[in-house]
């Protein structure tokens, strides 16, 4: 009859580690040892199942956060390490491999970097309201226009179509990367840039530097974005506003504020978001890896499996009615759009992660 509340003790002891209560497994660990104690079962199989049983449950979470490279989990896991470890050393011993092989990771929101490659931003896995299966460095930035130019350059990559949204009469005119329409420096975002472009010029940065780079996912664009701020529009972002002029947008559909900027602005010039990114909310929206549904009937003309890919965010023709959270459209994948950019993302693994930032040549 005591095995079976040993047991029953231990079932406690295992929900209350799933559920992050500490004091449930702290008194169901102590009430078992006394029990066992109280009736010599220390020595029986029935107590070394009970601490296997114990030990696997706790394996189990530690084993998922250490592989999440989710330092934040591992940390919190500490006093629950001290709790069960009371009774096998060994648990406590594995939590503080996986706390020590951890302490080489960048910091939340560190500024990192490849050689040669852009610079990053490390978001890690439990982050805000959040919680992914894996950390990630993003880019710091949009990918600017001479970013893209070296990459066109080394590739020889034709320029893709492009179209500015709500603007039909643009698919009469020859706009492209190097010309959209509108002055840009050299520090700006690139637009016109289709999600095959950015796909491509992913693959080719991977190359360059010898890491693992692509397109976030919009999860993890989501994951990243958090923390964006509130206030004054024009301090967050380049977003539709005054500074617009007499471009074809309503005037109402404007921030009466003035970011500076009718069409896109240098990468990095407005506030950044709580982990150090800039430019989420305006300037250009961004392509993801996600596929968009797409019509049926286009997806019945089209032999591509994915007729349209999925971008998130708030551009420079975005006012009050659009939030860059909640932002989300889709676009033909072959087909550059003056108002989308992208950014970079890079993966980050126990064996390979990017050292503290240095100075960029991409």
């Amino acid at each position: 009859g005591i095995a079976d509340i040993v047991k029953r003790l231990g079932d406690t002891i295992d929900v209350g580690l799933r559920k992050n209560n500490l004091d449930a497994v702290r008194d169901g660990q102590q009430q078992a040892r006394m029990l066992a104690e109280r009736a010599v079962m220390l020595q029986t199989p029935a107590w070394t199942d009970f601490l296997a049983e114990r030990r696997a449950a706790f394996d189990a979470r530690l084993d998922t956060a250490h592989k999440a490279l989710d330092r934040n989990t591992v940390a919190a896991l500490q006093p629950y390490a001290e709790a069960l470890g009371a009774d096998q050393p060994e648990l406590l011993a594995a939590w503080r491999n996986a706390e020590t092989a951890l302490t080489a990771l960048p910091g939340d929101g560190a500024p990192v970097s490849d050689a040669g490659g852009p610079a990053l931003v490390f978001v890690p896995a439990s982050y805000g309201n959040r919680l992914l299966d894996h950390p990630f460095a993003l880019g710091r930035a949009e990918v600017t226009k001479s970013q893209y130019a070296a990459f066109a350059r080394a590739t020889g990559r034709p320029e893709a179509r492009c179209r500015e949204p709500l603007r039909p009469l643009s698919r009469l005119k020859s706009l492209s990367w190097r010309d959209p329409d509108f002055s840009q420096g050299d520090d700006e975002p690139a637009v016109c840039v289709s999600w095959l472009d950015a796909h491509a010029y992913a693959r080719w940065l991977s190359k360059e530097t010898g890491a693992s780079y692509r397109l976030p996912t919009e999860a993890e664009w989501l994951h990243a974005a958090q923390g964006i701020g509130r206030g004054d529009a024009c301090k967050l972002g380049n977003v539709a506003d005054a500074s617009m002029g007499s471009r074809l947008i309503a005037f109402s559909d404007r921030y009466k504020c003035s970011d500076g900027f009718p069409h896109t602005a240098p990468v990095g010039r407005y506030s950044p978001s709580l982990l150090g990114l800039y430019d989420l909310a305006g300037n250009v929206g961004e392509w993801t890896l996600d596929c968009g549904v797409g019509a049926p009937v286009t997806r019945l003309m089209q032999a591509d499996a994915c007729p349209e890919r999925i971008f998130r965010g708030t551009s420079w023709r975005d006012g009050p009615d659009d939030d860059a959270l909640t932002r989300r459209g889709a676009g033909n994948p072959d087909v550059g759009y003056t108002t989308i950019g992208f950014r970079v993302l890079r993966e980050v693994t126990a064996d390979s992660f990017p050292a503290a930032a240095t100075a960029s040549t991409r």
